[in-house]
């Protein structure tokens, strides 16, 4: 009985190292610099104000998001094409979902279908 207890939980410890190396191995793949193409906000037809954005994605799930001359500490995952990324400044925190796919980053602030929601399209270097 002690043999297959143990069998059981080195099989399942075995499942959760595989489980968390894959999930490092998926943000691998989108880790980079990313640099604002454009953002608007998602009921207006015209790009809003352009700014200088750089969002930097390191494969730990961390980063920093360089806007305006000022940098803030990032947070990101993946659950496949989806991104959630929550920036961080001074504890405040503002939250972003959206997508990665063929090197191009789109976030939105808020609801996709809200007028008001800020949609930021960034491509990777």
């Amino acid at each position: 009985m002690k043999k297959y207890l143990m069998l059981v939980i080195v099989v399942l410890i075995g499942g959760l190292v595989l489980t968390g190396c894959g999930k490092k191995n998926d943000l691998k793949k989108y880790a980079g610099t990313y640099t604002l193409e454009y953002s608007k906000y998602v009921g207006d037809e015209n790009n809003a104000d352009d700014e200088e954005w750089t969002i930097v994605l390191k494969e730990d799930g961390t980063g920093t998001s360089n806007r305006d001359g000022e940098s803030y500490e990032i947070e990101w995952s993946m659950e496949k094409d989806n991104i959630k990324l929550a920036e961080k400044f001074m504890n405040i925190k503002n939250d972003y979902n959206g997508t990665i796919k063929d090197n191009k980053l789109d976030i939105f602030n808020g609801d996709k279908d809200n007028d008001l929601t800020l949609e930021a399209v960034f491509i990777k270097k």
